[in-house]
């Protein structure tokens, strides 16, 4: 599998488990919502799975 298809698969659940990490990060997270928490990580994953999909050059291995 690969590494795009699996952030795809796992994108729930990798987001909770974000989520749950952060609140970890006291005090900072003490007075943070869930949507805070989460601070834009569904948009970097997306980013991470679009970047990973590019088609890659001459200087980067294929596999």
């Amino acid at each position: 599998m690969k590494l795009s298809d699996f952030i795809r698969a796992y994108h729930g659940p990798i987001v909770k488990e974000r989520e749950q990490f952060a609140a970890t990060l006291l005090p900072a997270a003490g007075s943070m919502n869930a949507l805070a928490l989460r601070d834009h990580v569904e948009e970097i994953l997306d980013a991470i799975v679009a970047h990973l999909e590019l088609p890659q050059n001459a200087f980067e291995p294929t596999k």
